[in-house]
């Protein structure tokens, strides 16, 4: 019997879509809180061990740098993953009905969830407790402000690719 988030036997995510949306989702509302229990650790020991030794302060400032930059890059990628997701069932919506059905409920709800969820996502990301955590997440900043707008436009593409699959019947479009 196989689990609902399970993979199956080829290997593939039982709904990829869903749990791609729901990492996006708790990877941008966990974002400041993993920057914070960083900062908070490492930049008083950077800040400590700098004194005894600059190579050392230097090392684990490095360290600090290097998990900022990776963390977002890391949430940036999770985004992208999930709307080429989206679009791939988009494309394969004339193989099997499944995707058709895959593709309308991820819009859907992507369109009454998501705004419920960046409300909270925003009120976390604006408190004065994580003002120094949001300025250091550039690019997952970007997405988080301009989300409504890259969903719209992910949403027309992804229609217009149904709309090539179903109109063309799946001939080399």
């Amino acid at each position: 019997m196989e689990k609902k988030f399970s993979i199956n036997k080829k290997g593939q995510l039982a709904v990829p879509l869903i749990t791609f949306a729901v990492l996006v989702i708790m990877l941008l509302f966990l974002a400041p809180f993993m920057l914070k229990i960083v900062n908070s650790i490492l930049s008083p020991f950077g800040t400590m061990i700098g004194n005894q030794s600059a190579a050392a302060g230097a090392g684990v400032s490095s360290v600090h740098g290097s998990f900022v930059t990776l963390w977002d890059i890391v949430i940036s990628l999770a985004f992208v993953a999930a709307m080429l997701i989206y679009l791939v069932s988009a494309f394969l919506v004339d193989t099997h009905p499944a995707f058709a059905l895959v593709f309308l409920l991820a819009g859907f709800f992507t369109v009454i969830f998501a705004p419920i969820a960046l409300d909270a996502v925003d009120n976390m990301w604006d408190s004065p407790e994580f003002l120094t955590e949001s300025n250091q997440l550039t690019i997952t900043g970007f997405i988080k402000d301009y989300f409504g707008v890259i969903i719209m436009g992910v949403m027309i593409l992804g229609g217009v690719i149904l709309y090539a699959r179903i109109k063309y019947g799946g001939r080399g479009v």
